[in-house]
């Protein structure tokens, strides 16, 4: 889906933050339409590297919502908007990635938000703790936005037990 802010707001407008959409990411999507109109905004894929400053390396800590961008590129090639990971953590600014740095367009990136909400940018399901619905028996849980469910797995340690929630 390539589209304009104005479109897509209201596709994931949120209610609050128990919503399936990111609050944080609405409030961003509507002020960008407010500033820039119908400018088209894009998902990018940001490609950058310590060692070179082109290319992504996993290596010092980056986690995978800092590579995703959104916003346009310019007619001049350069891409301008915001990582993932501050406009969900309500801290966006828009910034200007030059050439140097590679981008890769994600063309069908808002499609998959619009049909997983927050379980999209989390498929693993490790932040947004509102989200799940415990069955009675405490054993299992499901996702209320995807329907995804965990299991209850205790692990027995030498020194310390630990309860975790596994993918079934």
């Amino acid at each position: 889906m390539s589209t304009t802010a104005k479109e897509l707001l209201p596709l994931i407008r949120s209610k609050g933050k128990d919503d399936k959409y990111s609050e944080n990411l609405c409030k961003w999507v509507k002020k960008w339409a407010k500033q820039r109109g119908n400018r088209e905004l894009t998902a990018a894929f940001l490609h950058w590297s310590s060692l070179d400053g082109s290319h992504v390396d996993m290596i010092h800590g980056t986690t995978q919502m800092q590579q995703f961008l959104l916003g346009y590129y310019d007619d001049d090639g350069w891409f301008y908007g915001a990582r993932l990971s501050s406009i969900v953590g309500g801290a966006a600014e828009v910034y200007a990635f030059p050439l140097s740095f590679k981008t890769t367009p994600l063309p069908d990136w808002f499609d998959g938000y619009v049909a997983g909400g927050k379980c999209f940018i989390d498929p693993e399901h490790r932040y947004y703790c509102e989200r799940w619905q415990v069955a009675k028996n405490g054993k299992t849980r499901v996702c209320e936005w995807c329907g995804g469910v965990t299991q209850r797995k205790t692990i027995h340690r030498k020194v310390v037990k630990e309860t975790r929630w596994v993918a079934l």
